[in-house]
């Protein structure tokens, strides 16, 4: 592969992209066509990695950067809701991290409800696909009118120990 007229090979440019961080992947990848083509599916199923994770921003980086068929999505959707995390507890309310969740919803993501359990989820399923509205302002707007949403809401505030660095929706 040729960057600015200097040419390096293959293995070399690999050991460089698994020695990069996490942020970077994405940007290397999309230096020119060769590293797009070569490295655009090993980027686009990282997303895998990130779901339900500490770092949402990455997570809805690889969201919005790649095509992810329906069936993908679905199954991104039912990873999802399955692996929730507390973000925040007191003695009467329990909070789960619905940021990625809300996200494959948006995004069009349909998850079967016939194989989740917990009744809770599937009304805050529900509550989400009916707060979705032409735009993402007008979504996020919905959502802070729902009270089973309030993980999602801009005044939400996690327990610290879990996650610093919270990015809301």
């Amino acid at each position: 592969m040729e960057f600015s007229k200097i040419y390096l090979n293959c293995d070399l440019i690999n050991q460089i992209y698994y020695k990069l961080n996490n942020d970077s992947l994405i940007y290397f990848s999309h230096i020119n066509k060769y590293a797009y083509n070569i490295y655009k599916k090993i980027n686009k199923y990282r997303i895998y990695k990130y779901i339900n994770t500490n770092n949402y921003k990455l997570f809805r980086q690889y969201l919005n950067i790649y095509n992810y068929s329906q069936t993908e999505l679905n199954r991104l959707g039912l990873i999802s809701v399955n692996d929730l995390n507390i973000v925040k507890q007191n003695k009467i309310n329990l909070y789960y991290d619905l940021r990625f969740m809300f996200e494959l919803i948006y995004n069009k993501s349909i998850i079967d409800k016939k194989l989740i359990s917990n009744k809770i989820i599937i009304y805050m399923i529900n509550t989400i696909q009916k707060c979705k509205s032409f735009n993402r302002f007008e979504t996020i707007l919905n959502i802070n009118k729902e009270l089973i949403l309030y993980s999602l809401h801009y005044n939400f505030n996690p327990d610290l120990d879990i996650d610093t660095d919270w990015l809301y929706i």
